[in-house]
């Protein structure tokens, strides 16, 4: 959202980087026209995303998504193959176990 009075603030920020090439039975190929074919996954930001000191909070992908794409290896050719990646990223926060106090 872009609205310079907006009170919305991401804080786990996302990077969606391409996938160009995988492991395949051991194997490394190669993603074909991966821009193309938009085979992506999330980098998310650090730690710290909730904005409260009584919390510990770190930002996690989310969203896995299952993506079917084409890759050629040297030793088969062109092979059709579906991997999960993940295309969010999501803040989750939790109290340690030594911050509870009985």
């Amino acid at each position: 959202f872009s609205d310079s009075k907006s009170i919305y603030t991401d804080t786990c920020p996302r990077r969606l980087v391409y996938v160009t090439s995988v492991k395949v039975s051991n194997e490394k190929c190669y993603v074909v026209s991966p821009y193309r074919q938009r085979v992506t996954y999330a980098v998310c930001g650090g730690s710290g995303c909730y904005g409260n000191k009584f919390y510990r909070s770190q930002c996690v992908r989310t969203g896995w998504t299952r993506l079917q794409f084409w890759v050629w290896c040297p030793t088969c050719g062109f092979k059709l193959i579906a991997r999960w990646y993940p295309q969010c990223c999501s803040c989750y926060r939790w109290y340690s176990c030594f911050d509870v106090k009985a």
